[in-house]
């Protein structure tokens, strides 16, 4: 298992999601869905990276070998509509989606693109879904003359339904593993986290149920935001069921307490006007964006935001910063502690300070300690004069600090002879 530790702790391993989409790629090489070679390499290519997981260019490539596929085959056929359009730009969105998240040729793009994982599944669900509406407009005469059942067992739609169930469970899997490739951070003990597999699954085919539910639950489940209004979740579930309009609102709303939850925890989030703008052109798209939201907020440490809580600054960075031109002096006493008393004392007598950096240099020509001589009984005016000079010479190294206290001392002893 390929689980790692991040920040934000543990990391759940996607390697089911590239096995599942192996499976899925080689349920395309049946018979009933071969149309062309490219269309067989492609899936090929496809499923060999899956179960290998190989996080390099290969799951890109066969993706890309797919939008080639449909170029050629509306080339040969003839057959440029809106369907053949989308289903290209499809396999070529999940190839760049692959080629960045996968390798290291576009680093500043990877994030970008890491957060559209999704967006070819639910493209590719909208296709089919499109696909399948129209062509039960078209045969419309036809049901109503044979009946449904007989339709559904001649028409081969029942086949058209699976390979669109097939293709967009292979891009949900596989770009789910490809933007993830070591590992999704786990929930912890959040009950706002939802697999995100299974959520657009649910949304897809559970015919609305499961939006509703999760309405609900998201709902509750933003009430954590702080300097915000609790909000009650049945109140808000009946305004959007029965109230024209307000789901939008609600979208919008919600999206902004995802985002200020999301900075609380140093996450960057500015989702609710992308929201907004899908819910007018593409409603499945918020629920996923916002959820896949959620679960990084779910996953992240506890708020410490640094952008609203910031720590008191000390005394001494507040002085710093009244008086600048105190910082090179506090400096230089940080440095040299053990030269204060020295500088105080060159303070006090800046005059002397040529003769004690002599008396550093030249500490021979310092006058030696000599046995007091003995002197006859009739010249002790002369002695005590010569060791008074000598004790004036020693004080005035002691005052410029040539000699410690201490040496002072020893040679005073031995001129006095005590």
């Amino acid at each position: 298992m390929d689980a790692t530790m991040t920040g934000t702790g543990k990391r759940s391993s996607t390697t089911a999601f590239a096995i599942i989409a192996g499976v899925f790629c080689l349920l395309h090489l049946l018979p009933t869905y071969l149309s062309s070679w490219l269309w067989i390499a492609g899936f090929v290519i496809l499923a060999l990276s899956m179960f290998l997981r190989m996080k390099n260019v290969l799951p890109a490539i066969g993706f890309a070998v797919l939008a080639v596929d449909r170029v050629v085959c509306m080339a040969v056929y003839g057959v440029i509509d809106v369907i053949s359009i989308l289903w290209t730009l499809i396999f070529l969105l999940a190839a760049v989606i692959c080629f960045a998240s996968l390798t290291n040729i576009m680093p500043m793009q990877r994030e970008a693109f890491r957060r559209l994982w999704f967006l070819p599944a639910v493209l590719s669900a909208v296709k089919w879904v499109i696909a399948i509406v129209w062509t039960l407009h078209k045969d419309s005469r036809r049901i109503l003359s044979y009946g449904f059942a007989e339709y559904l067992s001649s028409s081969g739609i029942i086949s058209t339904l699976l390979q669109g169930a097939f293709i967009t469970a292979l891009m949900l899997f596989a770009l789910l593993w490809a933007a993830n490739p070591d590992g999704i951070p786990s929930k912890g003990t959040s009950k706002a986290y939802c697999n995100m597999a299974l959520h657009i699954l649910l949304l897809l085919f559970s015919c609305g149920i499961w939006y509703w539910i999760w309405n609900y639950r998201m709902t509750r489940d933003t009430n954590a935001v702080r300097d915000e209004a609790e909000r009650n979740p049945v109140t808000k579930l009946l305004l959007c069921m029965f109230i024209p309009f307000y789901g939008i609102y609600w979208t919008y709303k919600t999206a902004q307490r995802i985002d200020k939850m999301a900075w609380d925890r140093n996450i960057p989030s500015s989702t609710a006007a992308l929201c907004l703008i899908m819910e007018f052109f593409l409603p499945i798209v918020p629920p996923i964006v916002m959820q896949d939201k959620m679960n990084a907020v779910a996953a992240a440490r506890d708020p410490q935001p640094v952008f609203y809580r910031q720590p008191a600054a000390q005394p001494q960075a507040a002085e710093a910063r009244q008086y600048p031109q105190s910082q090179q002096y506090a400096t230089q006493a940080q440095q040299y502690p053990q030269s204060q008393p020295y500088a105080t004392q060159a303070q006090q007598y800046p005059q002397s300070q040529p003769y004690a950096t002599q008396a550093q240099q030249y500490p021979q020509s310092q006058p030696q300690p000599v046995q007091a001589p003995e002197y006859p009984q009739n010249q002790p005016s002369a002695a005590a004069q010569d060791i008074a000079e000598k004790l004036r010479t020693y004080k005035a190294l002691l005052d410029v600090g040539a000699i410690s206290q201490k040496e002072f001392e020893e040679k005073r002893r031995q001129l006095l002879g005590l």
